[in-house]
Formats: structure tokens, sequence, C-alpha cells
């Protein structure tokens, strides 16, 4: 199982491949929710700090455990 999943988008009239990395979060209480997708050009800290900062201004507060599949 990959951490993504490879989409077809269209740019500038040229179909080109990305990335969609879906964020799934799971309660205490063991109830899931996708908290975002996140299309990106490739893996690097800036992206990642970029869906960090997102989830935190969407209000999640404390994390457990990341997990990258």
């Amino acid at each position: 199982m990959d951490a993504n999943t490879t989409i077809k988008l269209r740019d500038d009239g040229r179909i080109i491949n990305r990335a969609a990395y879906v964020v799934l979060g799971v309660t205490i209480d063991g109830y899931k929710d996708i908290l975002g997708i996140w299309i990106g050009d490739n893996e690097s800290s800036k992206f990642w700090l970029g869906v960090l900062n997102d989830l935190k201004n969407r209000g999640v507060q404390d994390v457990l455990i990341f997990l990258l599949c």
C-alpha cells in the first residue's frame, strides 16, 4: 500500500501526474475522519510543514502518532 495516490491533472493543456496525500485522523474513541487531501509535486520538508500548519489552523490540537505507509 502506498502513502499517496497518483492522480492525473490537466495543466496548460497537457496531462501531468501528481501525488495526492490523504490525511486520516483517528480519535481515542476510534472515530475516523479525513482531515484533508493535499496535492504535491514532491515530498519535501517544506511540503509537510505546510500540511502540518494547515492541520493546526483547522483545529488539530494533539497528535499521538504520525504514520506514513
